[in-house]
């Protein structure tokens, strides 16, 4: 999650399926780039990420007083004019942006320049800012003008039905799903499930029915791009799932599939004893992809009915 110096991304063909790897998760802008000039338009994101990877685009660069940050005056209108010279169909435009990237702002940096139209993110980690329903957005404003009158009251949890929107920034990090046996987040049960089916599924029927209640495309009426950061899985387990079945469906609808290997990160977030590493984890998981395109597709329908969650 370094800023890039020399851009170095490694493209090979996979039982006919395009897959780009890289050290740095900035340099996905590249294959990203060339996934829409290939479309004609911008395809949508699928990340999984133990970071959010949802910082503004160019906070970093933009910050006269790189400690200021977002609080350095000015910044937001030096960093869209760094987004504004981003144009997917010209890849030299695409290069320069990536030189000028810090950690964790390539996807505003997508979004914001309409390589990539909508991104939905499972983050194993910290969840920076998670997608909330209507009523719950509503319900917290609410209680956050009253709060100042009546201190000490809890914030509130809005009932069903609920009613989704795509966010202005459209960008989507997906609130945590329930697991079996209850493990809680950030521990190593929870980690285990990263590839589990029935942990991917409620993710996607959520996307559904945000799609579905926002008047948009499901996830797979539209091309999207499968983007994996080896730092998502945390143990050996998770890599190595008992039910891998959606996943490889994952892999197989995908347009493209892109793998950051960000070896420092893959380190500092693997839960202790397992020993993980990028080079352990590339290979495993283009062994997922080369089983999952040399096997039938699975008929089984992947949308399943509406979800509830606030």
């Amino acid at each position: 999650m370094r800023q890039v110096q020399k851009i170095g991304v490694t493209s090979e063909n996979i039982c006919g399926k395009s897959v780009f790897t890289f050290d740095s998760h900035h340099e996905a802008l590249l294959p990203w780039a060339q996934c829409a000039r290939d479309l004609g338009y911008a395809p949508r994101l699928l990340t999984l990420d133990y970071h959010s990877d949802t910082r503004p685009a160019f906070v970093g660069h933009s910050s006269v007083d790189i400690t200021m940050g977002m609080d350095d005056e000015g910044w937001e209108e030096r960093a869209a004019a760094e987004v504004a010279k981003i144009d997917f169909r010209v890849e030299e435009t695409v290069r320069d942006a990536i030189l000028n990237l810090r950690f964790d702002e390539h996807i505003s940096a997508a979004v914001q320049s309409r390589t990539i139209d909508i991104a939905f993110a499972i983050v194993g980690g910290l969840i920076t800012n998670e997608y909330q329903s209507n009523e719950q957005l509503a319900a917290e404003s609410e209680w956050s003008e009253r709060a100042h009158d009546t201190p000490g009251v809890s914030k509130p949890k809005a009932p069903p039905p609920y009613t989704y929107s795509i966010p202005a920034e459209r960008i989507v990090e997906l609130p945590r799903q329930k697991v079996w046996p209850n493990d809680q987040p950030r521990s190593k049960g929870y980690a285990n499930q990263a590839l589990e089916s029935h942990f991917l599924r409620r993710h996607l029927d959520f996307i559904e029915s945000i799609s579905q209640s926002s008047g948009i495309p499901g996830l797979f009426e539209a091309p999207f791009i499968l983007d994996i950061d080896l730092d998502y899985f945390n143990t050996r387990q998770s890599i190595q799932p008992v039910d891998h079945e959606l996943f490889h469906e994952l892999i197989r609808r995908a347009d493209i599939i892109t793998i950051a290997r960000e070896p420092k990160c893959v380190i500092a977030c693997q839960k202790p004893g397992e020993k993980l590493t990028s080079d352990w984890l590339e290979t495993e998981l283009k062994r997922h992809i080369r089983e999952a395109l040399s096997t039938s597709p699975s008929e089984d329908d992947l949308t399943t009915p509406e979800q509830t969650s606030a």
